[in-house]
């Protein structure tokens, strides 16, 4: 039945994400505000909780609604954006999870004032997922051996709302009422194309009749579906077979594998009276950690050493060439950790070296850097 029903596709998948000026206010998307990734998933869950007061009969006959949680999670090639001047496209997330920005550098901040965020999957106008007032929990780098480096995030969120398919029931003439067959497939805030209208926004619901901005004149039976820009990208992923990494002064190092993970332990506020999701959130203590896989080689055994020493150490892993394809991820202040030797039967030994990323002093927040160039 493939050929019968379109069906949404992931290879189709267009994604957008947005800055919000107002916590939880949706951003619609436009065709800047795109970006390509490998994979997206957003989580819609709402309790139901089972009524529990005494009754005749041992079945459950009814039900009580509890508060929405939304997660969700992103994953992406390292992608610079192709120019020395610009920034890459998932920028926003990156400043979201980090906190500053400026001229293709992001830094930590301190302050409360992380970024949130619209977000947006679409797949070949067949459905259409959106979550609002997301806020970024993770975001990790990682690359080995010759594999792509990629970034991934993910965090929670305060609304989820989906867009699917439907037809119009009547015609409309530069009208804001719509009625459609089937009032399920949409919800306030979906974006929607009427036959050829489109970036048309559902801002109310009730039965049938949805009310649209900005206004719209359609013809009997035409399809209503999910609508979104068509996408402007800029980029190439940036190829694990090219960077250098330097560590203490050091650049003569081999690298089997790297990653750096920076963690928010953001609290959602959602334990407020009369509020059925996220309202807003709190980031707490952040974490950097990450670990480096190298060969026991001779010049290396000395790493088992060191970090019996607890010294700081400055790490720099730099990812592609050329202006414009360049991540250089900085960290001043590493301490190793400790891990087992990774020891096969008859091969290579690994160094497994796990490390906290420090700020130089109570005053910074420079553990950890980020520059696209």
């Amino acid at each position: 039945m493939g050929n019968a029903q379109d069906h949404a596709l992931g290879r189709n998948r267009a994604f957008f994400l947005n800055t919000e000026a107002t916590y939880g206010t949706f951003v619609k998307p436009a065709a800047t505000d795109a970006a390509k990734v490998l994979a997206c998933s957003f989580d819609f869950k709402q309790e139901r909780r089972n009524r529990i007061d005494s009754r005749p009969i041992r079945a459950h006959y009814e039900r009580i609604t509890g508060r929405k949680e939304v997660s969700w999670s992103v994953e992406s090639y390292l992608i610079p954006s192709g120019s020395g001047s610009t920034d890459p496209d998932i920028a926003p997330m990156i400043k979201a999870a980090m906190g500053a920005s400026s001229s293709q550098v992001f830094s930590l901040t301190s302050g409360q004032a992380l970024d949130s965020l619209s977000l947006t999957q679409q797949m070949n106008e067949v459905v259409m997922e959106t979550v609002a007032g997301a806020w970024v929990e993770t975001m990790t780098i990682s690359m080995s051996g010759g594999d792509d480096p990629k970034i991934s995030f993910d965090g929670g969120a305060s609304t989820h709302f989906h867009t699917s398919t439907s037809t119009t029931n009547g015609t409309g003439s530069s009208a804001t009422a719509l009625i459609v067959n089937d009032a399920d497939a949409f919800e306030i805030g979906s974006v929607i194309k009427i036959a050829s209208s489109a970036d048309h926004q559902v801002t109310n619901k009730v039965g049938t009749t949805l009310t649209i901005s900005p206004a719209a004149s359609w013809s009997n039976a035409v399809a209503v579906v999910p609508y979104t820009p068509a996408e402007t990208v800029a980029g190439s992923p940036s190829p694990g077979i090219t960077g250098s990494i330097t560590l203490a002064g050091n650049s003569g190092i081999d690298i089997i594998g790297f990653n750096v993970s920076l963690k928010n332990n953001i609290k959602g506020i959602i334990d407020e009276a009369f509020a059925s999701t996220a309202t807003d959130f709190i980031p707490g203590f952040r974490d950097v950690t990450g670990s480096l896989q190298v060969r026991c080689a001779k010049d290396q055994a000395i790493e088992l050493g060191k970090r019996k020493g607890f010294g700081a150490r400055d790490l720099q892993i730099v990812s592609g060439s050329g202006t414009g394809n360049v991540c250089t991820i900085d960290m001043d202040q590493i301490e190793f950790e400790f891990a087992a030797l990774s020891v096969p039967e008859s091969e290579e030994v690994i160094i497994e070296l796990p490390f906290t990323a420090l700020a130089q002093d109570a005053a910074t927040n420079d553990e950890l850097i980020i520059t696209f160039s």
